[in-house]
């Protein structure tokens, strides 16, 4: 069931408020403006028991990191009309990464013979050493305390992303939000396996 790619109504929602729907929409509000096509009957009937499977109440957004940036970078090298010899040659790299859902989908999630373990349990060379393709792996539950040497390295893209209302939104809906702020009973995945 959640191995497709799913549909979502991108041209009907032209408001936050329409998220909070608590139905699923009729088929001829998945019409998509921007293609002038309509989702087939197929896509549809397989979103039905999708809904219903997941007891889904409203239309929610899942996804990527929401992040807004207010930085100026600017090259200097001997490829520019501007480049200045007696600073430091300095590059900006434009890198597009695709697919990352698509692999996210197709790597394997524990599916079985869970244990509670105890903070003695495991060792940090344990954690250290885990095999990305091994036959096992780590759900933690951590409190993290982001140092503040790290801010200024790492103000650009936080780890450990966040599901929080952005401050000062003025929306309610939650997103997964980067910031340097402590966290507690986080729940991060290290190696993720999947054991008959």
């Amino acid at each position: 069931m959640m191995r497709q790619k799913g549909v979502f109504p991108y041209s009907y929602l032209d408001n936050s408020r329409k998220l909070e729907q608590e139905i699923l929409l009729s088929k001829s509000e998945f019409y998509d403006n921007l293609n002038d096509e309509d989702i087939s009957e197929a896509e549809y009937q397989r979103a039905k028991p999708i809904w219903k499977t997941f007891t889904c109440k409203n239309l929610g957004i899942r996804g990527g990191i929401s992040q807004c940036s207010d930085r100026m970078h600017e090259a200097n090298n001997k490829y520019l009309p501007n480049y200045n010899p007696s600073k430091e040659s300095t590059f900006i790299a434009y890198i597009d990464v695709r697919n990352l859902y698509g692999h996210s989908m197709s790597s394997l999630l524990p599916t079985g013979n869970f244990e509670w373990m105890n903070e003695g349990e495991i060792s940090a060379s344990e954690l250290e050493n885990v095999e990305e393709h091994g036959e096992g792996g780590y759900v933690l539950e951590v409190d993290v305390w982001y140092r503040e040497s790290l801010h200024d390295s790492h103000s650009d893209l936080p780890f450990l992303v966040e599901r929080m209302i952005p401050p000062n939104a003025k929306t309610k809906i939650p997103k997964l939000i980067p910031n340097l702020y402590d966290k507690t009973s986080m729940l991060y995945i290290i190696a993720c396996f999947n054991k008959p």
